[in-house]
């Protein structure tokens, strides 16, 4: 027999029996030692609020329990990036044992360990409220989640400090974001920026911030099982507890991992699932033509998990975009092979560069500022009006594909791609110095004349059809755009003028690009506590889910965006899980 104890409303015990029975937990394995896992004896912390009556029976598919357990903890995280590790932490040192799955072979940190590490907080904190409610534009009306989440990003830096950790504060703007309208904050607005201090004093980055918690959770003695993909959550059929979960161990075995007090499901989102970019994205079929820069382990699984037991989705059609990639590159590694202008294209466009689409014109100001920002781009318009009497008598996306077309200056100024996303980092392709190894591949197409390039520029459309250039109007856009360049103004996109450098340089280049995910935002609803929401709009017993996966931030990013909310609600869900009562 085993005993399900919750508490409810009025706060008091409330036992039930199942007639299922449990073995007992299996011993823990050499490679996660030091896990004190089987909590016996942990001290009962009263639950709050969030631990009252559990909810009614909703609707969902519940998983069969198993016949016994190979691992125990108080709470299991599933998910070992920026929200994983302090959820982690947290529920460490409120007192209850952890355990974490992490489908990484190695401590990478998610896109946490991709990121920037830049965390924004806006003061005073009603100002900060008020900011949040506007960047999210209506998707979220939750009032007391957006005030929650305010409220735990402002106290990360102390607790950060708490930890042991150095902050560097790298400057406080004050003025009102152009986000805003000026009488929406009051005067003492300011934006505090924050990153994890480098032992050599300078700001790091977010592989610095994941390094750094990381160690805390090691010191802790908190396990890491690592190569090990959490694959279902074990629900009780009649309460919809969530009770354990069922991942596979590196050889691809089932095991069966309980969660005495609680799971949390810190996964991430669903950059790396071609199925879900397709089926969810604003231009579903333009996501053919995507590539991503983050982690190629956040492929949605924590999304279906959680559809598995109930959970409400919101938010799947956010992503974030803020770099071009090379596309015949990142389709041969795997991974966003990123131009070096980060952030658009503001590097690219101080050297003789522009963009083209297939018929050769230019469709966009070049010189751009993408602030990780989604909605309508440039290159992902969908013209549905056609005629008999247009050549393009058919629907279609006429800036798909699109290129950059440059000239020897910028291809002798060094390489054209960043290692500071995912594949750089990991050294998964390293990019030659002078660009002639991706010459040679063919990445780079190279001519002596503008029209000999356009004549060699051929490619898929999204019919499928091989097509190229239209070589008139490649050479009739060069030559308009260096006139502009002369006469120092764009009259087409009113590019800046300081950014006007005439491609003239012989030889002539082009190099095929791709919208580049930086990460997707879509996921289970959650409330103040992290809980996670099921489609009742009820929180779902035992259950949170923080971070990137179900992220607040529904249709802009925001300057307090996805790092500090995952390392503050993380830590949030950890705290709250740990407060819950053992359910045996």
């Amino acid at each position: 027999m085993y005993t399900v104890t919750n508490l409810t409303a009025d706060g008091k015990k409330e036992k039930r029996n199942s007639t299922r029975q449990f073995i007992a937990a299996a011993a823990i394995p050499a490679d996660v030692a030091g896990a004190a896992l089987v909590a016996a004896k942990l001290p009962a912390v009263q639950a709050g609020a969030q631990g009252s009556a559990v909810p009614a029976v909703t609707a969902g598919t519940a998983s069969s329990l198993p016949a016994s357990w190979d691992y125990e903890a108080d709470v299991v995280v599933i998910g070992y990036g920026g929200a994983g590790v302090c959820a982690a932490i947290a529920a460490h040192d409120a007192g209850s044992s952890v355990l974490v799955l992490e489908k990484a072979p190695t401590p990478d940190g998610g896109n946490t360990g991709v990121s920037g590490g830049h965390c924004w907080i806006c003061l005073p904190l009603t100002d900060f409220i008020t900011y949040v409610k506007m960047m999210c534009w209506d998707t979220v009306t939750d009032d007391e989640l957006i005030t929650a989440t305010c409220k735990a990003i402002t106290d990360l830096p102390n607790w950060i400090q708490s930890l042991g950790g150095k902050m560097v504060f790298a400057h406080y703007s004050s003025g009102v974001p152009k986000t805003l309208p000026v009488d929406f904050v009051s005067p003492d607005f300011t934006l505090p920026q924050f990153s994890i201090q480098k032992p050599d004093g300078t700001a790091g980055a977010g592989v610095d911030f994941f390094a750094f918690l990381s160690s805390c959770a090691a010191s802790r003695g908190i396990p890491v099982m690592y190569s090990t993909p959490a694959k279902e959550l074990i629900q009780n059929p009649y309460t919809k507890e969530i009770l354990g979960v069922r991942a596979t161990d590196n050889t691809g075995k089932d095991i069966y991992i309980k969660a005495a007090k609680g799971v949390v499901l810190a996964s991430g989102g669903y950059q790396n699932n071609p199925e879900m970019r397709t089926n969810f994205l604003s231009e579903a079929p333009h996501s053919a033509f995507m590539t991503f820069s983050g982690t190629p382990y956040n492929t949605g699984d924590g999304i279906v998990m959680a559809q598995l037991v109930g959970a409400k989705l919101w938010h799947m059609n956010k992503k974030e975009v803020n770099e071009f990639a090379s596309k015949a590159a990142s389709q041969e590694i795997g991974n966003g092979i990123v131009l070096n202008p980060a952030y658009g294209m503001r590097k690219a466009t101080t050297l003789p560069a522009i963009i083209v689409n297939r018929y050769g014109q230019r469709f966009m100001n070049e010189y751009f500022f993408s602030g990780h920002n989604d909605g309508t781009k440039p290159w992902t318009y969908f013209d549905e009006e056609f005629s008999v009497t247009d050549s393009r008598d058919f629907c279609d996306y006429p800036n798909i594909p699109f290129y950059m077309i440059f000239d020897a200056t910028m291809m002798k100024a060094g390489p054209l791609v960043s290692a500071s996303n995912y594949a750089g980092r990991h050294k998964l392709y390293v990019w030659s110095q002078d660009n002639s190894v991706e010459l040679a591949k063919g990445w780079i197409i190279s001519a002596n004349t503008i029209k000999e390039l356009g004549g060699k520029i051929t490619c898929k459309d999204y019919f499928g059809r091989v097509v190229g250039m239209d070589v008139t109007g490649l050479n009739t856009t060069i030559s308009n755009y260096n006139n502009y360049c002369a006469a120092g103004k764009d009259p087409d996109f009113s590019r800046n003028p300081k950014t006007l450098k005439p491609i003239t340089t012989a030889p002539f280049y082009a190099i095929e690009l791709c919208e580049c995910l930086t990460n997707t935002d879509g996921g289970p609803v959650h409330n103040k506590y992290s809980q996670t929401i099921d489609a009742n709009g009820k929180p779902i017993p035992r259950l949170y889910s923080p971070g990137e996966l179900g992220s607040i931030w529904g249709f802009l990013y925001s300057g307090a965006g996805n790092l500090p909310e995952a390392l503050a609600m993380g830590r949030v869900a950890g705290q709250q899980a740990a407060k819950l009562l053992r359910w045996i």
